[in-house]
């Protein structure tokens, strides 16, 4: 299973799960900040939309 996130030359770049397991904790930081700029949404919009309620 993976997830497609989108990089700045509108190409897709594909993420597998385990890669995310072991990124170091800052680049996963970053790449949610990326996607949360991507997806034009506030740190409030992208919290509700993730949250696990």
């Amino acid at each position: 299973m993976t997830d497609r996130v989108a990089n700045n030359c509108d190409q897709e770049k594909t993420i597998s799960l385990r890669q995310l397991k072991t990124m170091p904790q800052p680049q996963i930081g970053l790449l949610i900040k990326k996607l949360r700029q991507e997806m034009e949404l506030t740190q409030e919009e992208f919290a509700s939309d993730w949250s696990l309620d």
